[in-house]
């Protein structure tokens, strides 16, 4: 009997979890037009597989008056404090702003990013994953996060920076600030809001 019951609840249980498994990742940087011209009614999450030249090609492509280059963690306490506010002010003015969302987890720990992108962010845009053949899998997360930092910001301060910090560049791609570990959540967002905003009317 117990045999049994184990049985049909793997047949009911192996469907569910089976669609949550993420698909095979694509690399960003072979995937540059379906990034950008992502469809915004689409609400399958989508991560890539990315390095400093994807992530510098796309800022450069992108025609938005600001670009921010955000960094989380799913399983960061200030990520969970901070990060529904700030995807709140990007969608809000998703007119205005490129949104470049990377972890610096491990392969195998891309099923929770998923979840957590899809039922407590609610954010489908692309996301990216730092390619574990560049920046190593066995390190640390913050060392890859530091590592690809210091290729595409010569300005910042990586000492300074960890999860949920953000660099913002301009129209024309010139760096203008970025957040540290030191700043609070309403920092954070204080700092968003005083870029001026151009008018898309």
């Amino acid at each position: 009997m117990n045999y049994k019951m184990l049985l049909i609840l793997n047949l009911l249980c192996f469907p569910a979890f089976s669609q949550t498994q993420p698909y095979k990742l694509k690399d960003a940087l072979t995937n540059i037009p379906e990034i950008l011209s992502y469809n915004p009614q689409d609400s399958t999450v989508k991560i890539y597989f990315s390095d400093f030249h994807s992530i510098d090609s796309l800022v450069k492509l992108s025609k938005k008056q600001y670009k921010v280059v955000l960094f989380y963690a799913f399983w960061c306490d200030s990520c969970r404090n901070e990060m529904p506010g700030l995807i709140s002010f990007f969608k809000e003015h998703q007119n205005n702003f490129e949104l470049f969302l990377i972890t610096g987890d491990k392969y195998d720990r891309l099923i929770y990013n998923y979840r957590y992108l899809k039922n407590h962010l609610f954010y489908y845009k692309p996301a990216f994953i730092l390619d574990k053949n560049i920046y190593g899998e066995k390190s640390r997360g913050l060392s890859r996060i530091t590592n690809f930092i210091s290729q595409l910001c010569s300005e910042c301060n990586t000492r300074k920076m960890a999860y949920c910090s953000y660099i913002v560049f301009d129209s024309s791609n010139k760096f203008l600030f970025h957040t540290t570990w030191e700043f609070t959540r309403e920092e954070n967002l204080k700092a968003l809001k005083k870029l001026p905003l151009a008018s898309l009317l």
